[in-house]
């Protein structure tokens, strides 16, 4: 198997379990103090869905997809500059809680397969921070 069809499994291992993504925003907002106060207006029910969604383009991305480069293309212009202006530094707590939530959730996590996740995170952010200039 690829490294990207061991991180689909993996993240379908996670997300079987249930609680991943609330998991991920307990983890994600305490990393940071600045974190948590910009999502005080936040629709939470709402942005589990975007998680969910931008977590499998992450994953597509990595593939040359081009509906998942849109999406994070959308995801760049919204939280860069010209939208919500997120300074790139964060993205490292972001990065970081879902890989903690990942080690957390996923009992038959490999270090090749955490390997594989960070590469492919780095990879997506990095594009976001890209577009959001």
């Amino acid at each position: 198997m690829d490294s990207v069809g061991a991180v689909q499994e993996s993240y379908a291992r996670c997300t079987l379990k249930g609680g991943f993504i609330d998991r991920f925003y307990d983890i994600f907002l305490a990393s940071h103090p600045g974190l948590a106060p910009m999502f005080r207006n936040t629709d939470f029910k709402e942005q589990k869905k975007l998680l969910r969604n931008g977590i499998s383009m992450v994953i597509l991305f990595s593939q040359h997809n081009m509906m998942a480069a849109n999406s994070l293309n959308r995801i760049g212009e919204s939280h860069g500059v010209r939208g919500m202006d997120i300074r790139a530094d964060l993205y490292s707590y972001w990065s970081n809680s879902l890989m903690q939530c990942v080690r957390e959730f996923d009992t038959k996590l490999t270090p090749e397969v955490e390997a594989a996740w960070r590469k492919l995170i780095d990879n997506a952010v990095q594009h976001i921070i890209r577009v959001g200039k």
